[in-house]
């Protein structure tokens, strides 16, 4: 109450000191006036000056009591007024256009009617001026009374881009993009725009990716690249992404299949362009071309789409274990492997404890990855979808399964065994010694991230003792001798 009281005294003190120099100087006689020597110029000058100081100390004081009758009620515990800027800047400019225009009637002894109509037509020509200024106002105004949009609210204008609202001025309105950089909307621009509102916080929206592919593919050919490419980026970040597959129109050129999915707002630029790309990797996985435009004349024959092969061999290049091969290796690998297919619901991939001696490649579909627990109950831990590879370590060393893999759709493997791999030993002799040092790092970095959440698991042996003990384990598994 002190602070409010001290906010006041003030204004208040000038006001009084004024108001008492008004009457004063109003009640002076001519004989005064004569004695003191003043002029009838100089008195109505003084007479005008007190004038504005009076009513510019009386509106400075009814802006300092609307402060602390009205205002001061919607400040919160953190001292943070929940009422929008742009209003109480209007209710103190409203004060001072009644305070210009009581001084004008004073001053012109006339009435503020006829003030206001006399300026008029002074209005109408600033008006047909500085349109879109006044139109920004007045959106702005609106926006501070209704508050359709609000400081922190996620927006989406038009078709654009989802965006944060970080404030709202006389003039425009400050939006944030989700890549960190900032939009500034005039607020007439704003009004007149459609603005989807989801409200404040992160919160969840609607993305939508569009492409047309070629009559022949199928539904259950479509659905298990797009959705795998939504689950493929929600894995890799951790959170959960629900999507939906439709197909949305039809042409002559092909059918257009809509992939919608719902990601948060404050990461929507983020998360759109990493399924996309995810969308693009899994078509190519697929070696699926989109359609092309019918009307199209085309000079040359038309790209045919990779061969089983050539999608293994593009998949297989990726992976540590065979990146230090030449083309020619990867190409070999590819040729002397098999294709098999496991449907939802069937028999485990493979099962864990038992002995392998292969690795799969996943080209369609999906598999789940489980443990066994103590309990003697078993516990997902993760989901592959096409591009992915798993047995790795069973296949170079022989070591029994470490996990149960389950098919959860259709899905197409690529299986690749010990076979395989024998004349690329007998061509690269140091060839179990890289192989050994890559499984000596894999080892590691899963020891390392088991100690984050164990801190009493045993340590792993030093690097070299490991990848000297790797590289054994192979030769003896593949009979390289020394």
């Amino acid at each position: 109450m002190s602070t409010a009281l001290r906010a006041i005294a003030g204004p208040s003190l000038s006001f009084v000191v004024i108001l008492a120099g008004c009457i004063a100087l109003a009640d002076l006689s001519e004989a005064t006036v004569a004695s003191l020597g003043l002029t009838s110029l100089v008195l109505a000058s003084m007479r005008v000056c007190m004038a504005i100081a009076i009513v510019a100390s009386g509106a400075l004081l009814a802006i300092r009591m609307m402060d602390l009758l009205l205002w001061q009620r919607y400040v919160d515990e953190k001292g943070i007024s929940t009422v929008p800027r742009l209003l109480v800047s209007l209710s103190r400019w409203i004060i001072w256009a009644i305070a210009a225009v009581l001084l004008a009637t004073h001053l012109n002894g006339e009435p503020p009617l006829a003030i206001i109509t006399t300026s008029g037509v002074l209005f109408a020509v600033i008006g047909l001026a500085v349109g879109d200024l006044i139109s920004d106002i007045a959106s702005g105004v609106v926006f501070s009374i209704d508050r359709p949009v609000s400081i922190g609210d996620h927006i989406r204008v038009g078709e654009g881009p989802i965006l944060e609202v970080q404030d709202i001025t006389w003039r425009a309105a400050r939006l944030r993009n989700g890549d960190g950089s900032f939009l500034v909307v005039p607020n007439g621009a704003l009004s007149r725009s459609q603005i989807t509102n989801y409200g404040p916080g992160p919160g969840y929206s609607r993305s939508t990716t569009e492409l047309r592919l070629p009559y022949h593919l199928t539904a259950e050919q479509v659905d298990p690249v797009l959705l795998g490419a939504v689950r493929s980026v929600a894995l890799a970040n951790g959170i959960e992404i629900e999507a939906l597959v439709i197909a949305s129109d039809l042409d002559r050129d092909g059918v257009v299949w809509e992939l919608r999915y719902w990601i948060p707002n404050n990461r929507a630029l983020e998360f759109t362009n990493l399924v996309r790309r995810a969308v693009l990797r899994q078509l190519r996985l697929a070696g699926i071309e989109p359609a092309r435009a019918r009307q199209d004349v085309l000079h040359a024959a038309t790209p045919a789409p990779p061969t089983l092969v050539e999608r293994v061999v593009m998949i297989i290049a990726d992976l540590p274990i065979f990146a230090t091969l030449q083309p020619a290796d990867h190409i070999a690998i590819a040729t002397r492997g098999s294709v098999e297919t496991a449907l939802a619901g069937s028999p485990p991939i493979v099962t864990h404890g038992e002995s392998g001696d292969s690795m799969y490649v996943i080209m369609s579909g999906e598999v789940g990855i489980d443990i066994p627990l103590p309990n003697g109950e078993s516990k997902r831990v993760a989901h592959l979808q096409a591009g992915a590879v798993f047995g790795e370590m069973s296949l170079l060393t022989g070591e029994a399964r470490s996990a149960t893999v389950l098919p959860v759709r259709t899905t197409k493997l690529f299986r690749i065994d010990r076979a395989a791999l024998l004349p690329l030993f007998e061509r690269y002799p140091e060839l179990p010694v890289q192989l050994g040092e890559i499984l000596t790092q894999r080892q590691l970095a899963n020891a390392a991230a088991q100690q984050v959440t164990q801190p009493n698991a045993p340590s792993p042996p030093p690097r070299e003792t490991l990848g000297a003990d790797m590289a054994r384990r192979i030769r003896a598994f593949f009979r390289l001798g020394n």
